[in-house]
């Protein structure tokens, strides 16, 4: 409880806690954590709950208002053993705190539990905080197959049109506002990412057909089990209440017997319940026989699509291999294939022998050891990212809206999300109203002379590469994904750069060139090789490994500064 609650509390996220903690509180208190109201003697459970909430920084809201017991034992004894833990700025100690007589939670004769509400005032906060602390499994995700549909898109782009950010917003707000508007947006224009299939290779016709069906057999056989949980649920009930009544009047003429066996309390209730489980059969069986017809007649449209589609995808593979397209035959063959989820590996901890356990611990020592390989600090927070300043004229860059435009689809269409998953589809399908939200986003940034902090983060991806012991960070790359739309400005300045870079390129290099990849490289050397051995000739080669090159070669000289 408590590393999940430190974790979400220092990605950015609100805690709050709702238990039955058997704990007694009130003789011990703690400041902003632990009042006075109605106090019980301390016993473990409750020293270490105190301990806990302290940690984190949780107010133990009905210690502060007397709002009473929460439990009532066997014998009577009444006491607060159940807590609503969360942050002091949400409950002051004047809101409502109480036990309402009017639920009853206990399925027994005696009262057992009582119901614990309490009333909070939560502010909106922070957008910043709430968009870009997210974790790498929190992801938003919306049907994109309507991207299609021009429909759909049209409704975004009049929905992105809308947006203004609040009044005296800051630069970096005014960026983690417009990320937060395209998302919700996207939801309402495209719709949730249930309403699409989950197969690749069923049309939006079929679909229209599969999308009641389906979820219904799910339901259907779902039900079936319930069914079966809830007879058995119903003799224990009976068979309980014929004990203790058995129990009752044994004890009133003085006999002890032993209770009723489960099967003759099974017995008692089916003649009883014989016609209501009757009827209840034929619903399920009637009910079972309509979804499954409809099924039925839409499986030849789904086996058609799954035809149609392979044979597509077998067309494309072949067409990229007489292209010779290596990279459209790698990402066929991805589609091919089938994606297992596989824990993260534990890895060495800085002293070099110690695994580390847990996630947490994990992501630490990620941080720590590529911010240690770039000569860089892991920030905690955005602001930490401020710089001074850097004085430009607005004519220097053309952030204008046609440029945002062309620029939003030049970019590669399936590459990895940032922190704000905001992918560059949905900045193609906002079209130019998407364009005139980011020129004027970028009118502000040439006016302040400073870059929002979402444009200096970004998200760090561990990459194995494939060699050595995977516990090892030496033998694995970190890959920083930028968000899709920091990554338009950043676009912009690459091409103001590529003059000077491509000046001083040699033109033997492959790789980092435009038109110009390793694998002609690749191909090239292998083709020597194969002459030199048909020939009987003599060849060598000179292979250079620089180390670390990916994460420690001075950029900045490639590009010819500060010399050029």
């Amino acid at each position: 409880l408590l590393s999940v609650s430190l974790a979400a509390k220092r990605n950015g996220k609100d805690v709050v806690w709702l238990m039955d903690a058997n704990a007694h509180l009130g003789s011990e208190t703690a400041y902003s954590i632990v009042g006075d109201a109605s106090p019980d003697q301390e016993n473990e459970n409750g020293r270490i709950l105190r301990q806990y909430a302290t940690t984190v920084q949780l107010k133990v809201c009905n210690t502060f208002k007397d709002a009473g017991y929460t439990w009532r034992s066997s014998r009577g004894h009444t006491h607060r053993i159940d807590y609503i833990c969360c942050d002091g700025q949400w409950f002051n100690g004047n809101q409502e705190c109480y036990c309402p007589d009017s639920f009853v939670l206990s399925r027994n004769a005696r009262e057992d539990h009582r119901c614990l509400v309490v009333q909070l005032h939560i502010p909106y906060g922070n957008i910043e905080s709430k968009v870009y602390a997210r974790d790498s499994l929190n992801r938003f995700k919306f049907n994109d197959q309507n991207l299609n549909d021009e429909t759909c898109c049209k409704t975004f782009e009049d929905l992105i049109w809308t947006f203004q950010p609040s009044e005296g917003a800051s630069l970096h707000q005014h960026m983690a506002e417009l990320s937060e508007y395209t998302k919700r947006s996207a939801l309402a224009a495209f719709g949730p990412r249930k309403q699409r299939p989950l197969k690749a290779w069923v049309t939006p016709a079929t679909w229209q057909h599969l999308k009641h069906s389906g979820p219904l057999r799910s339901v259907m056989h779902g039900f079936r089990k319930l069914r079966d949980r809830e007879l058995v649920r119903l003799y224990l009930d009976v068979w309980g209440g014929r004990c203790f009544r058995a129990f009752d009047d044994f004890t009133k003429v003085g006999k002890h017997h032993s209770p009723p066996c489960l099967g003759w309390a099974a017995s008692a209730m089916i003649p009883s319940c014989a016609n209501v489980l009757h009827r209840f059969s034929l619903c399920e069986a009637l009910a079972f026989h309509t979804v499954n017809k409809h099924h039925s007649c839409i499986a030849p449209f789904i086996a058609s699509d799954k035809n149609r589609w392979f044979e597509n995808l077998a067309l494309q593979a072949q067409t990229a291999a007489e292209r010779g397209d290596s990279r459209t035959c790698c990402a066929i063959a991805r589609q091919l294939a089938v994606s297992k989820q596989r824990p993260p590996p534990g890895i060495f901890l800085e002293d070099g022998s110690t695994i580390t356990n847990s996630e947490e611990e994990r992501h630490n020592r990620l941080h720590q050891h590529f911010a240690q390989v770039s000569r860089g600090r892991v920030s905690a927070d955005w602001p930490e990212l401020e710089t001074a300043p850097i004085h430009v004229t607005a004519g220097d860059i053309n952030f204008s809206p046609s440029r945002m435009l062309e620029i939003n689809h030049k970019q590669g269409k399936h590459k990895g999300l940032g922190l704000d998953q905001t992918g560059v589809n949905l900045l193609c399908a906002g079209g130019t109203a998407m364009a005139v939200q980011q020129s004027r986003l970028a009118e502000r940034v040439v006016a302040a002379a400073v870059w929002p902090y979402q444009v200096k983060g970004s998200k760090l991806v561990p990459s194995y590469r494939g060699k050595g012991d995977p516990r090892e960070l030496d033998n694995t790359r970190g890959l920083s994904v930028v968000n899709h739309l920091s990554k338009t400005y950043i676009t912009v300045l690459k091409e103001e750069l590529d003059p000077y870079y491509n000046a001083f390129t040699p033109t033997q290099q492959h790789g980092a060139v435009s038109g110009k990849g390793t694998d002609f490289a690749h191909h090239f050397l292998l083709s020597a090789l194969a002459y030199a051995a048909a020939m009987s000739l003599c060849c060598f080669i000179l292979f250079v490994d620089l180390v670390k090159a990916f994460d420690g070669v001075l950029r900045e000289l490639c590009f010819g500064f500060p010399q050029h």
